[in-house]
């Protein structure tokens, strides 16, 4: 039986901090920064520091959780269903959330997309540090 703590902390860690460098790129204005600044109306020059405090903290326990659905797919076999309806579920929350804001569908695709690619690096920071 697996227990939540079973999983290689060293690889959540590493996996929480990558992902944190994918946000850096993905909400970079030259790629999709500009349109969430003006989609939310995020603020120049605000103080950024409990947005990403809490960012780092959400990447950590969604890296946790990756590596605990990897273990439970390495020992049972039957977890990815279980994956794709997390990934599914989270992403129609983030339209539906854009949805309730009366805020532009583009707010929950560009939000879903930040989630897609984190889940991605998580995912593949799991498999190689098996590898390794």
């Amino acid at each position: 039986m697996i227990s939540v703590t079973d999983v290689g902390w060293i690889s959540v860690l590493v996996g929480a901090a990558v992902a944190f460098g994918w946000g850096f790129v993905y909400f970079n204005p030259r790629f999709v920064g500009a349109s969430f600044q003006q989609i939310h109306g995020t603020k120049e020059g605000a103080s950024m520091v409990p947005a990403m405090l809490l960012e780092a903290l959400y990447l950590l326990l969604l890296s946790w959780l990756v590596a605990i659905f990897y273990l439970l797919q390495m020992e049972n076999g039957h977890v990815r269903g279980i994956g794709v309806i997390f990934i599914a579920t989270v992403i129609v929350g983030h339209l539906s959330s854009a949805a309730w804001t009366q805020k532009p569908m583009k707010a929950g695709w560009i939000d879903s997309g930040y989630f897609l690619g984190a889940v991605v690096i998580l995912v593949l920071t799991q498999h190689f540090s098996r590898m390794l």
